[in-house]
Protein backbone atom coordinates (compact mmCIF):
# COMPACT_ATOMS: atom_id res chain seq x y z
CA UNK A 1 0.00 0.00 0.00
CA UNK A 2 1.35 3.16 -1.26
CA UNK A 3 1.37 5.54 1.72
CA UNK A 4 1.81 8.68 -0.75
CA UNK A 5 -1.40 10.71 -1.92
CA UNK A 6 -2.93 10.45 -5.11
CA UNK A 7 -1.75 13.85 -5.49
CA UNK A 8 1.36 13.48 -4.17
CA UNK A 9 2.11 10.78 -6.65
CA UNK A 10 4.94 11.90 -9.31
CA UNK A 11 2.60 12.72 -12.75
CA UNK A 12 -0.71 13.34 -11.02
CA UNK A 13 -0.73 16.60 -12.86
CA UNK A 14 0.32 15.65 -16.00
CA UNK A 15 -1.99 12.14 -15.95
CA UNK A 16 -4.65 14.99 -15.11
CA UNK A 17 -4.22 16.94 -17.66
CA UNK A 18 -3.51 14.48 -20.02
CA UNK A 19 -7.30 12.79 -18.93
CA UNK A 20 -8.59 16.63 -19.38
CA UNK A 21 -8.09 16.71 -22.64
CA UNK A 22 -8.33 12.66 -23.27
CA UNK A 23 -12.06 14.02 -22.43
CA UNK A 24 -12.65 16.81 -24.40
CA UNK A 25 -11.02 15.31 -27.28
CA UNK A 26 -13.97 12.40 -27.38
CA UNK A 27 -16.74 14.98 -27.00
CA UNK A 28 -19.62 14.61 -30.39
CA UNK A 29 -18.54 18.10 -31.75
CA UNK A 30 -16.05 20.79 -34.07
CA UNK A 31 -12.82 21.82 -31.73
CA UNK A 32 -14.24 25.67 -31.88
CA UNK A 33 -17.12 24.53 -29.99
CA UNK A 34 -15.82 22.11 -27.87
CA UNK A 35 -12.89 24.75 -26.56
CA UNK A 36 -15.86 27.57 -26.63
CA UNK A 37 -18.27 25.58 -24.35
CA UNK A 38 -15.08 24.89 -22.08
CA UNK A 39 -13.82 28.25 -21.98
CA UNK A 40 -17.69 29.63 -21.12
CA UNK A 41 -17.82 26.93 -18.45
CA UNK A 42 -14.59 27.90 -16.53
CA UNK A 43 -15.64 31.28 -16.64
CA UNK A 44 -18.81 30.45 -15.19
CA UNK A 45 -17.06 28.61 -12.65
CA UNK A 46 -15.21 31.94 -12.09
CA UNK A 47 -18.54 33.18 -10.26
CA UNK A 48 -20.33 32.88 -6.89
CA UNK A 49 -23.36 31.86 -8.21
CA UNK A 50 -23.45 28.82 -5.81
CA UNK A 51 -25.82 25.96 -6.90
CA UNK A 52 -26.71 26.95 -10.30
CA UNK A 53 -23.40 27.46 -12.05
CA UNK A 54 -23.79 24.21 -13.84
CA UNK A 55 -27.33 24.92 -15.04
CA UNK A 56 -25.87 28.32 -16.43
CA UNK A 57 -23.92 26.70 -18.23
CA UNK A 58 -25.81 24.19 -19.75
CA UNK A 59 -28.55 27.04 -20.42
CA UNK A 60 -25.75 29.41 -22.27
CA UNK A 61 -23.63 26.41 -23.94
CA UNK A 62 -27.41 25.32 -25.61
CA UNK A 63 -28.11 29.27 -26.37
CA UNK A 64 -24.79 29.60 -28.04
CA UNK A 65 -24.81 26.10 -29.34
CA UNK A 66 -21.21 24.90 -27.98
CA UNK A 67 -20.51 22.36 -26.53
CA UNK A 68 -22.42 21.27 -23.15
CA UNK A 69 -20.39 18.52 -21.40
CA UNK A 70 -17.20 20.49 -22.27
CA UNK A 71 -18.84 23.41 -20.79
CA UNK A 72 -19.76 21.60 -17.43
CA UNK A 73 -16.47 20.07 -17.49
CA UNK A 74 -15.17 23.66 -17.68
CA UNK A 75 -17.11 24.67 -14.63
CA UNK A 76 -16.00 22.37 -12.13
CA UNK A 77 -12.50 23.57 -12.52
CA UNK A 78 -13.26 25.66 -10.03
CA UNK A 79 -14.47 23.20 -6.70
CA UNK A 80 -14.36 22.21 -3.80
CA UNK A 81 -10.41 22.07 -3.85
CA UNK A 82 -9.84 24.85 -5.82
CA UNK A 83 -12.46 26.89 -5.04
CA UNK A 84 -11.44 28.64 -1.39
CA UNK A 85 -7.91 29.72 -3.08
CA UNK A 86 -9.68 31.13 -6.58
CA UNK A 87 -12.81 32.94 -4.67
CA UNK A 88 -10.59 34.44 -1.57
CA UNK A 89 -8.20 35.82 -4.78
CA UNK A 90 -10.83 36.73 -6.56
CA UNK A 91 -12.58 38.74 -3.47
CA UNK A 92 -9.49 40.49 -2.73
CA UNK A 93 -9.17 41.56 -6.68
CA UNK A 94 -12.51 42.44 -6.56
CA UNK A 95 -12.72 44.98 -3.76
CA UNK A 96 -9.68 46.28 -4.90
CA UNK A 97 -11.26 47.49 -7.78
CA UNK A 98 -14.36 48.29 -6.29
CA UNK A 99 -11.98 50.60 -3.46
CA UNK A 100 -14.35 49.58 -0.70
CA UNK A 101 -12.94 48.34 2.65
CA UNK A 102 -15.37 45.29 3.06
CA UNK A 103 -14.13 41.78 5.18
CA UNK A 104 -15.85 38.14 4.87
CA UNK A 105 -15.00 36.73 8.21
CA UNK A 106 -15.29 32.92 7.38
CA UNK A 107 -17.50 31.28 10.05
CA UNK A 108 -16.22 29.41 12.90
CA UNK A 109 -18.39 26.22 12.43
CA UNK A 110 -18.95 25.72 8.24
CA UNK A 111 -22.30 25.07 7.15
CA UNK A 112 -23.66 25.37 3.49
CA UNK A 113 -26.36 28.04 4.74
CA UNK A 114 -23.99 30.37 6.20
CA UNK A 115 -21.99 30.74 3.40
CA UNK A 116 -24.84 31.07 0.94
CA UNK A 117 -25.68 33.89 3.55
CA UNK A 118 -22.30 36.02 3.78
CA UNK A 119 -22.21 35.41 -0.45
CA UNK A 120 -25.85 36.64 -1.08
CA UNK A 121 -26.71 38.45 1.83
CA UNK A 122 -24.34 41.41 1.58
CA UNK A 123 -24.50 42.59 -2.27
CA UNK A 124 -20.95 44.15 -1.85
CA UNK A 125 -19.21 40.65 -0.92
CA UNK A 126 -21.13 39.21 -3.75
CA UNK A 127 -19.96 41.91 -5.82
CA UNK A 128 -16.74 42.37 -5.43
CA UNK A 129 -16.47 38.21 -5.31
CA UNK A 130 -18.13 38.41 -8.88
CA UNK A 131 -15.89 41.73 -10.45
CA UNK A 132 -12.75 39.86 -9.10
CA UNK A 133 -13.38 36.18 -10.46
CA UNK A 134 -14.71 37.68 -13.81
CA UNK A 135 -11.38 40.21 -13.77
CA UNK A 136 -9.16 36.80 -13.23
CA UNK A 137 -11.59 34.21 -14.99
CA UNK A 138 -11.17 36.43 -18.48
CA UNK A 139 -7.87 35.94 -19.53
CA UNK A 140 -7.69 32.14 -18.21
CA UNK A 141 -10.90 31.47 -20.25
CA UNK A 142 -9.02 32.91 -23.33
CA UNK A 143 -6.06 31.05 -22.52
CA UNK A 144 -7.82 27.64 -22.08
CA UNK A 145 -10.05 28.26 -25.00
CA UNK A 146 -6.81 28.83 -27.17
CA UNK A 147 -5.11 25.72 -25.43
CA UNK A 148 -7.56 23.62 -26.23
CA UNK A 149 -8.79 24.34 -29.45
CA UNK A 150 -5.29 23.08 -30.58
CA UNK A 151 -5.03 20.23 -28.76
CA UNK A 152 -8.48 19.46 -29.71
CA UNK A 153 -7.65 20.05 -33.24
CA UNK A 154 -4.33 17.61 -32.58
CA UNK A 155 -6.38 15.19 -31.14
CA UNK A 156 -8.55 14.94 -34.05
CA UNK A 157 -5.90 14.80 -36.35
CA UNK A 158 -4.01 12.10 -35.09
CA UNK A 159 -6.80 9.90 -34.80
CA UNK A 160 -8.00 10.31 -38.30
Amino acid sequence: MDPMTPVAKPGFFKRSKNRLFTKLGSIRAEPRQIAAGYALGFLIGTTPLIGMKVLIALALSSVLKLSRPAAVIGVYHINSLTGPFFHALAFVVGRAILGTKITFVFPEKLEPKLIFQAFYGNGQIFLALALGGLVMGIPIAIFLYKTSFRIVKKLRISAT
